[in-house]
């Protein structure tokens, strides 16, 4: 892909780097196979689903948040989880949580420097990350292929989201 900066006479080519993006499937409390499945995912870059929105009131789990700590480890069933409407599938975008890049050379401080920069951090490109990350479940999961899917994003999520729904809706124009 290509980034442009002034006019188009000033191209910048980028190649995204390779990534492990994580995710966490849960099925709803009764009849998956119909139920649609909601696509988690917190505020970004640099906030993970994982420690955020699967583990505060969306699961059948849920920190204790009359904790002073923050929930202190203490997790309670969530008589309000969200499987009782459907399928949950949480992702830990590029560089959060559990999901990383994939470097060559880790000692390479200039690599490591380059996987926070433009080359992989944008609207669309995480957006895109993300819907490539939700086809390939689907396609793993041909059980859920004919449900309805819901993309929840929290904060800057809901940036991810737009991308990730112009993404979808205009998919003949970006090709492969």
């Amino acid at each position: 892909f290509y980034l442009h900066y002034g006019s188009r006479a000033s191209r910048l080519d980028l190649t995204s780097s390779e990534a492990r993006l994580w995710y966490s499937f849960h099925a709803a409390d009764r009849d998956p196979a119909t139920r649609p499945l909601f696509v988690f995912f917190n505020s970004g870059p640099g906030s993970a689903s994982s420690s955020g929105l699967m583990s505060m009131y969306t699961s059948r789990y849920t920190l204790d948040n009359t904790i002073d700590s923050g929930g202190g480890g203490q997790y309670l069933p969530n008589p309000t989880s969200w499987t009782r409407l459907g399928n949950l599938l949480y992702v830990d975008p590029r560089q959060t949580g559990f999901s990383y890049s994939v470097l060559d050379d880790v000692e390479d401080w200039d690599s490591r420097f380059r996987e926070f920069n433009a080359q992989n951090f944008s609207t669309f490109f995480d957006g895109a990350e993300v819907v490539r990350l939700l086809l390939r479940f689907l396609a793993r999961h041909p059980e859920l292929r004919d449900n309805p899917v819901v993309i929840v994003g929290e904060s800057y999520g809901g940036a991810r989201a737009t991308a990730m729904l112009h993404l979808l809706l205009n998919y003949a124009s970006y090709g492969d």
